[in-house]
């Protein structure tokens, strides 16, 4: 029997006919309705013309993956002042394409992209109580989270997060550091409250989240939304950054956040 190899071929978007399919696949992931609205073709066209950055990951001819975003200049008083990057606006798998590689392919073909623009980093935001992105972006790909931004875009008010805040954590991917390999998290840890972490030779504490949070109407739910985040923007307002996120078992996730320099340990390559 001969077994078939299923490629994922990932290439760049540039032209109005290639922007539809990417389109209806942000609906999709994204469970927006008919009258919610959405990047255009013409503004995809529009970005990439003018220095953006889009590409399409497809498996046997069908997009499962896309990622977009614009060149940006950090202003005065930034952590990048003056320094021009790439902002990633958005990364989206299929549902049944996720945890394949495809969105590390994804990331890492808009990192060579940059790199050839003479880019050193590239920066996005993300939603804090997402797990899995947040390992995604964090352990895998090697990002750190350096601020937190309270309502970023205001209160959701289309798809799968309706009626909450939209708190994000910003991103910064430096292109040419080393992914770290960050030792497990402690078991046992109990959700919402921020414990010391002795594993690592940093200024380091410990916060379990949920590792499959579900923005679900009620009381309940926005109150733990609430706490949680609220933890994360206290913890980042005094300087420390996310650097990991491991899901631990139980339904949990941790987070290690760290203050002060990283130094070269706890590495390994892209």
């Amino acid at each position: 029997m001969t077994a078939v190899v299923r490629q994922v071929l990932v290439s760049e978007l540039t032209s109005a006919d290639t922007m539809r399919d990417p389109i209806a696949l942000y609906r999709q992931v994204f469970r927006l309705c008919t009258a919610d609205p959405a990047p255009s073709p013409r503004l995809l066209v529009s970005l990439v013309r003018n220095g953006g950055i889009a590409v399409g990951a497809h498996l046997d001819g069908e997009l499962v993956g896309f990622s977009y975003g614009f060149p940006g200049r950090a202003p005065i008083g930034h952590l990048d002042a003056q320094r021009a990057y790439h902002y990633m606006e958005l990364l989206v798998v299929r549902p049944d394409c996720q945890n394949t590689g495809v969105g590390r392919t994804l990331m890492h073909q808009v990192r060579a992209i940059a790199i050839r623009r003479g880019l050193q980093r590239i920066y996005w935001a993300y939603d804090p109580l997402r797990a899995a992105n947040a390992h995604f972006y964090l352990d895998v790909i090697g990002a750190c989270g350096y601020e937190f931004i309270d309502n970023m875009y205001g209160i959701e008010d289309t798809g799968r997060d309706r009626g909450f805040p939209t708190h994000r954590i910003v991103a910064r991917w430096d292109l040419d550091a080393p992914v770290r390999n960050w030792p497990d998290p402690p078991p046992g840890i109990i959700p919402g409250r921020v414990v010391p972490d002795d594993r690592v030779d940093y200024d380091a504490v410990l916060l379990a989240i949920p590792d499959n949070w579900e923005y679900c109407p009620g009381p309940a739910t926005a109150g733990l939304h609430r706490h949680l985040c609220g933890t994360v923007r206290e913890l980042m307002a005094s300087g420390y950054r996310a650097v990991s996120c491991r899901r631990t078992g139980g339904g949990l996730a941790v987070y290690r956040l760290v203050s002060g320099p990283l130094t070269a340990g706890h590495t390994h390559p892209l």
